[in-house]
């Protein structure tokens, strides 16, 4: 892969850096990539090569592709940290991978950070990165460079991924229901738009190996501006899974100019939440839905897993009438069947809405979410051998090429609809 023509551009009203991308062991067609902004923060746009290798670096790792020859210097700190990275997720998902190798035109050289220290974060709407900033400002006073002034809300992932359509009109209407927020905490809300994505259409890389170091392009992306960036915790230490961004991935993004680092791994879930129902802006502004959006409609659907996942956390804590942007306010054991309990940070979550939402009368729910549970651990004993159950998994693979198993998978996913 090679990563060359980086200009400067004018697109429209929009200030805009750019890169091309040029496949050379796979045959796939030169992509261009960029980031832009608005003009009010042109000034702080760089044109860093550090934010087109991360945003290429996964894709290139997946393809096969033997190097990266990019445009420019590259930081030592950041190459020794790429190396690192993608070892791990060889490691995670597929041995086999090699590394691409790394060639900086102008060789690897330290960038000197920002004069000023300034500390920017990623600010979605969702729940993780609301809580960030609430605790940010509860621990640091706006005058400490630690405390956070810039919040860069992105246009190309969640909205604007590639195969959506132009949603351009669903993310101001979502950035207009930051802005009490942003006020509220006397930060910018700095709008960024990329096509980053288009290197791998199909998304298939995203959520397990891409989408840390994705945002963590972003924040290369305005080096000039800011010295350091945080990323909001997907998963707390309880429930760690592999997964694209990470406590151990986040902070090797980094280079000698640009600390990244991954915030609040030491909060649960349900923590998370009354954080966010205590903040009355932020409470009016949640945004966790990824689907069945429409512009001038609520910002959640209500319907998908991960609205029932957070308004289940609102309901549990006596705040789900007051979360205006779910389009429901009451939740039967019906509903729960677009849960799907996958991974060990889920079942944490869950047994921690189970505890609370029997606190609160909703046996109803519990029982339902208990079920939910209980299919997951019996899923997860039989895929780890465990037990009577391990040796008929061990019969299943060596005897009948895993049909057991694939049909017992089934029987889950029925089980949790009808729950």
């Amino acid at each position: 892969m090679r990563i060359t023509n980086l200009a400067r551009e004018q697109h429209g009203e929009r200030a805009r850096v750019a890169a091309d991308v040029v496949w050379e062991t796979i045959d796939r067609p030169t992509s261009r990539i960029h980031f832009e902004t608005i003009e009010p923060f042109a000034p702080d746009l760089a044109l860093d090569p550090h934010a087109f290798l991360l945003a290429a670096i996964v894709p290139a790792f997946r393809a096969g592709e033997a190097r990266i020859a990019i445009d420019g210097a590259v930081c030592p700190r950041l190459r020794n940290g790429l190396e690192t990275v993608m070892q791990v997720l060889a490691q995670w998902y597929d041995s086999v991978r090699t590394l691409p190798k790394i060639e900086p035109r102008d060789g690897f050289r330290p960038p000197m950070p920002c004069p000023r220290p300034r500390t920017g974060m990623f600010l979605s709407g969702g729940v993780d990165s609301l809580a960030m900033l609430r605790c940010n400002r509860l621990d640091y006073p706006m005058d400490h460079p630690g405390s956070v002034r810039d919040c860069f809300f992105v246009y190309g992932f969640d909205i604007g991924m590639p195969g959506a359509g132009d949603q351009t009109s669903f993310f101001e209407q979502a950035r207009r229901s930051l802005l009490p927020v942003i006020q509220d905490a006397g930060a910018e809300l700095i709008p960024v738009y990329t096509n980053l994505r288009i290197l791998d259409p199909e998304g298939s890389a995203w959520p397990d190996e891409w989408f840390g170091i994705a945002t963590a392009s972003v924040a290369h992306a305005f080096s000039g501006r800011i010295s350091s960036a945080l990323i909001a915790a997907s998963l707390d230490i309880k429930g760690l899974v592999p997964v694209g961004s990470h406590p151990f991935l986040d902070q090797y993004f980094s280079s000698a100019g640009l600390q990244i680092i991954h915030d609040g791994a030491h909060m649960s879930r349900l923590q998370k939440i009354r954080l966010v129902a205590d903040w009355a802006p932020a409470l009016k502004s949640v945004r966790v839905c990824w689907a069945g959006v429409k512009v001038g409609g609520p910002l959640n659907c209500g319907q998908c897993r991960k609205c029932m996942r957070t308004m289940l956390g609102f309901l549990a804590i006596g705040k789900l009438d007051q979360a205006e942007t779910f389009p429901v306010r009451q939740i039967t054991p019906t509903m729960l069947h677009v849960i799907h309990i996958d991974n060990a940070h889920l079942l944490g979550f869950s047994n921690q809405l189970i505890e609370n939402l029997r606190a609160i009368g909703r046996q109803d729910l519990a029982d339902g979410l208990a079920k939910l549970n209980d299919a997951y651990v019996r899923r997860s004993r039989w895929e780890k051998d465990l037990g009577w159950r391990g040796a008929l998994r061990r019969f299943d693979k060596k005897y009948l090429g895993g049909c057991l198993i694939r049909a017992s998978r089934v029987v889950d996913r029925l089980a949790g609809r009808s729950a």
